[in-house]
């Protein structure tokens, strides 16, 4: 008898959040409890980032200003998706989206995977963001 092939293992979803203001500001968060990276690089401050929920069809979009809301208190509209990749220091598949919020405000919501939400110059995100900054990310924000 043939053996049935093992179905593909189901890869989790993830939507990143490139979100920016009218002043060139950049909105990061601070993870509650830091992720390392096999390179040994730590995921301390990133973009507002989360699941897609699958099991409720969650549009990328919809991901996208749920989570931003969830972790920043934050609301966005006008979602753009930049690139999708599989991830490559997680497994994951990342969807890279733009967002713009005219008058920026943090008033942190709660969520207990962040401890913080900040702002940020463009050059102090390079320096805050311990892992590499996609390049399509950089160039989306005019960064060299």
């Amino acid at each position: 008898m043939d053996k049935e092939p093992s179905p593909e293992p189901i890869r989790i979803s993830i939507v990143i959040c490139v979100v920016t203001s009218d002043e060139g500001k950049v909105l990061v968060v601070k993870r509650a409890k830091p992720e390392v990276a096999p390179d040994g690089s730590v995921l301390e401050w990133t973009f507002p980032s989360g699941k897609i929920q699958a099991d409720a069809n969650e549009s990328v979009e919809n991901a996208a200003v749920r989570e931003i809301k969830e972790e920043t208190g934050c609301d966005v509209s006008n979602v753009v998706l930049l690139k999708e990749k599989d991830h490559e220091q997680f497994p994951v598949k990342a969807h890279y989206v733009a967002a713009k919020i005219a008058n920026p405000t943090t008033t942190h919501s709660n969520d207990p995977e962040v401890s913080e939400t900040r702002w940020v110059s463009k050059q102090e995100l390079k320096t805050l963001v311990g892992t590499r900054i996609d390049p399509d990310v950089l160039k989306h924000l005019k960064i060299d």
